[in-house]
């Protein structure tokens, strides 16, 4: 049905609306973000701190200088990260990253692998806190030309010529901690994707007031053929559409408040008393719409007496001394009737509900 802000199975409505609702938020994707940073700040430290200790060994001076600035450098997008200030952080990364990619190069050639270095470079760019996509294809192209660059102008072996396990262990290392970068962003990536894709489902298809499907939902619902409704195994259902009498009075009486109290109180009611699998919408001001999967006459209607039930007592508790009744229309599914002719018939029972007066249930 509508799954990743399209196409979600229904027979885990509830399951997906309370993973949802579990307080999605930009701030969690800057966590996310904040924290891969850390993550690479720390590694890239570590590992050029192990570099600079190797190039001196092997009495390779130039990169024993490179590595002591890289280290600073990695240090320093470390201190920007805690500060927050993640685009410095990510300026002086990918500063370093091409210079250490083009002058390990240089000197050790292609056979060492520090070329490879600018896939965590690619990385970094991916999980950037910039939103200007064109910044980031800039960079990307960028530091793709520059690999390619160096693997066609560089030698491929230089002063580790006469080392060739020292050559090997820096080419594994190298891929490594690249490839390693390049994946924890893949995965954020990914990650914040999703984010964003139950965001977009929240802003178009739930009401921000009691939490709930809004009326959106329901007319994407609808539109779903009965083949398609049994392919994802709903044969049978119940559509109640449960109105709040008298709404307005008790918003005069006492104030809106207790109005929006009531709606929030009948809400909690439906919820505690639905399955997993069944779609709770809020179709109007004081309307719900619920639709009980595999349930009949006598369980939907043994239901709309529980929610009845606990909304009386619900009320009492909030000083609310009258008795909040039910309209309640309700329409069944048959082998002949689609989801929406189904749902008209709900709506033309709560009609016939109110019409009759107050707490009443009206069904085929």
């Amino acid at each position: 049905m509508i799954q990743n802000a399209r196409n979600l199975d229904l027979n885990s409505t509830r399951f997906y609306l309370d993973r949802l609702f579990a307080n999605v938020s930009n701030k969690k994707d800057d966590s996310l973000r904040h924290s891969l940073f850390l993550v690479f700040s720390i590694a890239g430290s570590i590992v050029h701190f192990c570099f600079l200790f190797l190039f001196f060994s092997l009495d390779i001076t130039q990169l024993v200088y490179l590595n002591v600035l890289s280290v600073a450098l990695w240090i320093s997008s470390y201190c920007m990260v805690k500060q927050s200030h993640l685009i410095i952080a990510l300026s002086l990364m990918i500063f370093e990253i091409n210079l250490h990619a083009i002058f390990a190069t240089q000197i050790l050639g292609v056979a060492a692998g520090f070329q490879f270095y600018i896939l965590s470079g690619l990385g970094i760019v991916i999980v950037s806190p910039t939103r200007r996509n064109l910044i980031k294809i800039i960079l990307s192209v960028s530091m793709i030309g520059i690999l390619i660059f160096l693997f066609c102008a560089m030698d491929h072996q230089g002063a580790l010529a006469g080392y060739p396990v020292f050559e090997k262990v820096l080419l594994a290392v190298n891929l490594f901690f690249s490839t390693f970068i390049f994946i924890l962003a893949t995965v954020y990536s990914n990650k914040s994707y999703q984010l964003l894709s139950k965001q977009l489902f929240q802003s178009v298809y739930t009401d921000d007031f009691t939490q709930v499907f809004n009326r959106n939902f329901i007319n994407k619902f609808m539109r779903q053929s009965k083949a398609e409704l049994l392919r994802h195994g709903i044969s049978e259902y119940a559509i109640l559409l449960v109105d709040i009498d008298n709404l307005m009075s008790i918003n005069q009486r006492y104030q809106h408040t207790t109005g929006d109290q009531v709606i929030i109180a009948l809400t909690d009611a439906v919820k505690r008393n639905t399955k997993d699998k069944d779609v709770i919408a809020r179709w109007d001001g004081g309307q719900l719409m619920i639709c009980l999967m595999s349930a009949n006459k006598d369980s939907a209607n043994n239901f709309a007496e529980a929610i009845k039930f606990e909304l009386y007592n619900e009320c009492k508790r909030f000083g609310i001394n009258e008795h909040i009744t039910l309209s309640i229309g309700m329409g069944f599914s048959d082998a002949y009737h689609s989801f929406t002719e189904v749902l008209n018939t709900a709506d033309l029972n709560l009609f016939r509900a109110k019409r009759t007066g107050t707490n009443c249930i009206v069904m085929d």
